[in-house]
């Protein structure tokens, strides 16, 4: 009975540890998608407000200097990110004008097939003269 119960025990431990390593490794990948940036340099084709469930979308179709494809990003409030207005980030933003966008998040469309679709997140937009 006590090498059953030491067993079980030791069992328990090694999940719980295994479950806490794989949160963990979860939550840093989570937050370091959230704060990490990086920049995007390309022209504005088009923009446009798309009305979702808890209020709007500001999408933006760029065209990519260095590849020349077309790309989606959009201007999204970001919990990292509080400085940053969306409202007067969007509206400043110009059509065929080119800019070097400051992003963070992960670009995915039509994730496994469903409609998931997470466009690269914009806080910043430095105008190129």
């Amino acid at each position: 009975m006590g090498l059953g119960f030491i067993s079980d025990h030791k069992v328990a431990i090694s999940l719980i540890l295994i479950i806490s390593i794989v949160a963990g490794i979860g939550i840093y990948a989570w937050y370091n998608s959230c704060v990490t940036t990086y920049t995007i340099q390309g022209t504005v084709v088009s923009k446009w407000i798309d009305p979702v469930k808890d209020g709007s979308a500001y999408l933006l179709k760029v065209n990519l200097t260095n590849t020349h494809t077309l790309k989606m990003i959009e201007v999204k409030r970001n919990e990292f990110f509080l400085h940053v207005n969306e409202d007067i980030l969007y509206s400043g933003i110009e059509v065929n004008k080119t800019y070097i966008f400051t992003c963070w998040g992960w670009d995915m469309e039509s994730f496994l097939f469903f409609s998931l679709y997470w466009y690269p997140n914009v806080v910043n937009a430095t105008v190129i003269p």
